[in-house]
């Protein structure tokens, strides 16, 4: 079955009541849980995570069912980290007997090969393997439409080269340039090059690092290079980043204990790009008092930067009690 095609059976909720997916990449497990949560309300959607949830919960809540409200849907991620996984066999054996819907998503090739994951029989599991150049760009082309927006395949090449080959690190910067282009219609080269920089150029990712690393000498270095040359949208495009990227900070400060991985998952960023960040160590430097200052002033810098007032004027101003 094509991905595309298990989405259209997951928005019609027209799946087996147990199904077990399978998946190489991240992209996947967004994809599935975003389409899930657009077509069930919050009462008939439970998400589960096999390394921090309790079998007889997720059992519970598979078996269970209200009188008069539809079929729900369980879904439980890394079902082979669960304890006493084994457990679920009587589920697995009779899942023409549920009311609820229970999907098993795991990143572990093997897993749907044994025991009880392999009481399910063929027609219940799908496979979603990595996913390649070709369908990268396909994907890329598809987000860039559906946003509006019109790029080149040249400057969707140079975009891909220019970033990590990985689908979800491909589609957060694509976020990061739509934010950046703001209400152009057509991407060129040229606003690649200004966001993600070109050869030894600060670039507009040097400034949320110095935000992260609290380096008031180089933020504001970097942002005064940058922003010599902007027109307000693009101004506006940097602060919902700057926002964007402090509303992370105090998501790993509430979440600080857990592994990249999981953080990746809240933050909707692949592992990588975490580590890469250090978010985790960045966020202990960070206070809240310190984004609450930033948060509060954060309509009034809007309306300066519209009345095209200097945009390091108004980042000192922003930031006065932040550095």
């Amino acid at each position: 079955m094509k991905f595309n095609t298990f989405l259209n059976k997951l928005k019609k909720k027209d799946i087996k009541n147990i199904f077990f997916i399978t998946i190489e990449e991240h992209y996947y497990l967004k994809k599935i849980l975003k389409t899930l949560n657009e077509a069930c309300s919050k009462e008939e959607l439970k998400v589960f995570y096999g390394e921090d949830s309790e079998v007889d919960d997720i059992i519970n809540n598979v078996e269970s069912y209200g009188l008069f409200s539809e079929s729900r849907f369980a879904v439980l991620i890394n079902p082979e980290k669960l304890k006493n996984y084994k457990k679920l066999e009587n589920i697995l054996n009779n899942a023409d007997k549920l009311t609820n819907k229970f999907l098993l998503i795991s990143y572990n090739r093997g897993s749907s090969r044994y025991k009880p994951f392999n009481k399910l029989k063929s027609k219940n599991k799908e496979y979603f393997k990595k996913i390649y150049e070709r369908q990268t760009y396909k994907i890329l082309e598809d987000y860039f439409q559906k946003n509006n927006k019109n790029i080149s395949n040249r400057a969707l090449n140079y975009f891909v080269e220019k970033n990590e080959e990985n689908i979800d690190v491909l589609l957060n910067e694509a976020k990061k340039l739509l934010t950046y282009v703001g209400e152009k219609k057509k991407i060129k080269i040229s606003d690649i090059e200004e966001l993600t920089g070109n050869y030894e150029r600060i670039n507009i990712f040097d400034i949320l690092n110095s935000l992260r690393q609290k380096d008031e000498k180089n933020f504001y270095k970097n942002l005064e290079y940058i922003t010599g040359e902007m027109i307000n949208n693009e101004v506006l495009g940097l602060l919902k980043m700057i926002y964007g990227e402090l509303k992370k900070i105090l998501t790993v400060k509430e979440n600080i204990n857990l592994s990249n991985n999981d953080l990746g998952k809240k933050l909707g960023l692949h592992p990588f790009l975490v580590k890469k960040n250090k978010y985790k160590y960045c966020a202990k430097k960070i206070s809240e008092t310190d984004i609450a200052g930033v948060f509060v002033k954060f309509p009034y810098a809007e309306h300066k930067i519209k009345l095209n007032t200097d945009p390091v004027i108004v980042m000192n101003f922003l930031f006065s009690d932040y550095f």
